[in-house]
């Protein structure tokens, strides 16, 4: 388990200091935040004055500079607000919060595995894994081309060691595919193989995944997504079943022996009134 950086507790206002127009519906925005230390995996929860406030994961790092991003996906109120604001709005920082991947790889590398904005949580990871000289497969999915999260971005970065998939649901770039069902096949053709399997995305998905991983006896961290309103553990709104691990305190990253202990993990979510929300398979 990741070292846990210092947290603000308060919102803090920042100004937005960079924003990319990662896909048609995805912008990147940067903004500095002093004092903090995040490790990839954990979340910010950011304010949009007037709206909401809503948890992020912090989708770039710089610690040395004190600079943070987050990556938007305009998908309801607040999401559509976020992604609207532009370089000198203002929004609030609480955070970091949660727990962070563990970064101890074995010999054999690691495998992430993105779906959508889900890629978001794991970009940071990237970075670091990189940084270590491990051998690392990156494997990037989306429904189609256009919301290939960090596309461009990873391809131009494609550093030694690195080998990076790409798999999207109509075909439109890399292989027509589930992003689960094109790690299944690297794993079964033996094109691929790693000590450690990182997950982000949808929680179907993630679900495969870890199923996967489970049957070939890999290490698997899946990141997480619930409502949350505290982000430190208070309101208990983001409790799983059965065990009540909390993904704003226990998570957002699990580890596969968790995970298998989670009944709702794959099967539902819940609302704001704590209503089970069936996910569609």
């Amino acid at each position: 388990m990741a070292a846990k950086s210092p947290s603000i507790n308060k919102p803090l206002p920042v100004r937005i200091t960079g924003r990319i127009q990662e896909t048609p519906r995805i912008a990147t925005l940067e903004f500095a935040v002093p004092g903090v230390r995040p490790v990839p995996g954990q979340f910010f929860m950011v304010w949009i004055p007037g709206v909401d406030e809503i948890p992020m994961s912090v989708a770039s790092i710089d610690n040395d500079r004190g600079i943070y991003a987050v990556s938007v996906a305009a998908v309801g109120e607040a999401t559509a607000a976020l992604f609207a604001k532009d370089v000198g709005d203002k929004i609030g920082i609480r955070g970091p919060f949660g727990n962070g991947f563990d970064v101890s790889v074995g010999d054999g590398g690691a495998c992430i595995i993105g779906g959508g904005v889900g890629m978001a949580a794991l970009k940071p990871l990237v970075s670091v894994l990189l940084e270590q000289r491990k051998n690392l497969i990156v494997i990037n999915a989306a429904r189609t081309k256009s919301e290939l999260l960090y596309h461009e971005s990873f391809e131009k970065s494609i550093a030694p060691g690195m080998t990076y998939f790409i798999s999207t649901d109509d075909g439109t770039c890399g292989e027509k595919c589930l992003g689960h069902e094109l790690l299944v096949s690297l794993l079964g053709q033996g094109k691929i193989r790693a000590d450690k399997v990182y997950t982000c995305g949808p929680e179907l998905m993630m679900r495969q995944v870890f199923l996967a991983c489970k049957e070939r006896a890999m290490r698997v961290e899946a990141s997480l997504e619930r409502m949350m309103r505290c982000g430190s553990g208070l309101c208990g709104l983001c409790a799983l079943d059965p065990g009540g691990l909390l993904v704003c305190k226990d998570g957002p990253v699990f580890s596969g022996d968790q995970l298998g202990g989670v009944t709702e993990f794959g099967n539902y979510k819940r609302d704001l009134s704590g209503k089970r929300i069936p996910l569609k398979k």
